[in-house]
């Protein structure tokens, strides 16, 4: 059995059954994509860095997971670009804690603050 952790709790990915998941290649893609998404301190990553991680698996199948999965298990964000000369894929995926649905908002705020902060410390147009 596979579990998924929302603060100390543990839910099983068994629990999710009827719930838009699928049998077949999707259903280990979602699944791999929830244990990724559940295995970050804040529950969310870039979209381009969760297709980095799910080796052997394509950026296509990834996205049609992720779309099929938005709104029920994931959180999809997507910000502008704080830069014109920045050009990116800027999506960012949360999980979704069934007890605290604004956690995924703010796992995605606090990846996004964080690159930004980043990327802005580093960036000088001119």
């Amino acid at each position: 059995m596979h579990g998924l952790h929302f603060g100390h709790e543990q839910h099983s990915i068994d629990a999710y059954a009827g719930t838009g998941f699928y049998f077949g290649m999707a259903q280990d893609v979602r699944t791999r994509i929830l244990e990724v998404l559940n295995g970050q301190s804040v529950g969310a990553l870039f979209l381009t860095e969760l297709d980095a991680r799910l080796t052997g698996t394509g950026s296509e199948e990834v996205a049609r997971a992720v779309l099929e999965m938005e709104n029920d298990r994931i959180l999809v964000v997507d910000r502008p670009s704080p830069d014109p000369h920045v050009i990116a894929d800027l999506r960012i995926v949360a999980l979704i804690d069934p007890a605290d649905p604004d956690a995924a908002r703010r796992s995605a705020e606090s990846v996004w603050s964080r690159w930004v902060k980043e990327v802005l410390s580093h960036h000088r147009c001119g």
